[in-house]
């Protein structure tokens, strides 16, 4: 984010390490710009008008076609050392010894509780392909779905007690496709959750998040603002 420059990336965009993103936008729109992934800016809109509106810490996790996270700490968006701050997909996880993550490592929670992950486990049983959404339509008559479904929210679970033990967050928020699920999902991660945190944070809301789509936008918007204020000073 320091630099605007590009210095990871998964399967999802390939070849875009080195990419100069806010000099090349900055050169071609004479505008101020700002850096960050999407879910960092999903987390800072969602702690700056949506879900975590108000609270001084928070914990984004966004579960789609990957698992991201995002922190804002102090009411700040916190990107860490290397901008890799918040990631929670790449944190090794129980279960998915030998699958390939999109970051080309193994091991990694995306790599069994992403939307992905879901399809290619139920297709995997079923010996046919079936998607994400395919399998939850069938999770009424088959139990194998449904416990399919619980496993990918039970992992998920897991890793954000993890986190939430290290970092103490006023609240956990969390959005992207795979919760859009319901019940079926959200109940599983939430009792994993709450068996996994000590009592201390038994409390701690984990919410859904309010904004949608618009969450990244306003993230960024944010951080324009931010930066046009630190220039005027």
């Amino acid at each position: 984010p320091g630099t605007g420059t590009i210095v990871s990336s998964t399967d999802s965009f390939t070849r875009w390490v080195g990419t100069e993103v806010g000099a090349g936008v900055g050169v071609r729109t004479g505008l101020t710009t700002a850096v960050c992934n999407d879910v960092d800016a999903h987390a800072l809109g969602e702690a700056w008008l949506g879900a975590g509106r108000g609270a001084s810490s928070m914990l984004l996790v966004a579960v789609g076609t990957g698992v991201g996270g995002g922190l804002v700490l102090g009411g700040r968006l916190w990107s860490g050392a290397h901008g890799h701050g918040g990631e929670m997909g790449h944190i090794p996880a129980p279960g998915a010894e030998g699958l390939r993550c999109g970051c080309g490592r193994y091991g990694h929670l995306e790599a069994v509780a992403a939307g992905p992950a879901i399809a290619r486990r139920y297709s995997e049983m079923v010996g046919e392909a079936v998607d994400t959404r395919g399998v939850v339509a069938r999770a009424d008559a088959d139990p194998r779905a449904r416990q399919v479904v619980a496993d990918a929210a039970t992992a998920l679970g897991r890793a954000i007690a993890g986190v939430m033990s290290v970092v103490d967050p006023d609240l956990v928020v969390i959005g992207g496709g795979v919760p859009e699920i319901g019940p079926l999902w959200w109940d599983p991660l939430l009792e994993t959750i709450r068996a996994e945190t000590v009592t201390l944070l038994s409390a701690v809301p984990v919410v859904p998040a309010r904004l949608g789509t618009s969450a990244a936008l306003l993230g960024a918007a944010r951080l324009i603002f931010d930066a046009t204020e630190t220039e005027k000073r």
